[in-house]
């Protein structure tokens, strides 16, 4: 199974703003496929990273089997991850389906030992897409 990989560059404005791109707006992924957010920043200050899905996404498997819809990474050295699996979307009568996965890419200058970050330190935010479909 191929993995996603979304590469999320965060960068400054000519104006010296904090400024997220990523290499692709539009992505697009099968349910139960993974995929892969590499952070690359060279804004000093950046230390933390979050991808948040709407709720009920379920990107983001946890202990015990429960699902979240927030992850964060601290970017040592201006370097992150966050790995998630593209949710199972079959709807009644397990009829095939797609559906825009709305998320949220922010950046934090919160203290690296701080964690989670607090809102307050948020730097940035961008709303990229994502598309899942069930194959």
């Amino acid at each position: 199974m191929a993995v996603q990989e979304i590469s999320v560059y965060i960068t400054l404005d000519p104006y010296g703003q904090t400024e997220i791109q990523v290499d692709q707006p539009w992505a697009g992924v099968h349910s139960g496929s993974p995929v892969m957010w590499d952070f690359h920043s060279v804004v000093p200050g950046a230390n933390w990273a979050e991808i948040e899905f709407q709720p009920g996404s379920n990107f983001f498997k946890g202990r015990g089997g429960a699902h979240s819809n927030t992850r964060y990474t601290q970017l040592n050295g201006g370097h992150g991850e966050i790995l998630g699996t593209a949710p199972e979307l079959r709807g009644p009568n397990a009829q095939p389906t797609s559906a825009n996965a709305k998320y949220w890419i922010r950046v934090f200058s919160d203290a690296p030992d701080h964690y989670p970050p607090a809102a307050k330190t948020q730097m940035k935010e961008l709303d990229p897409n994502i598309i899942v479909c069930d194959p």
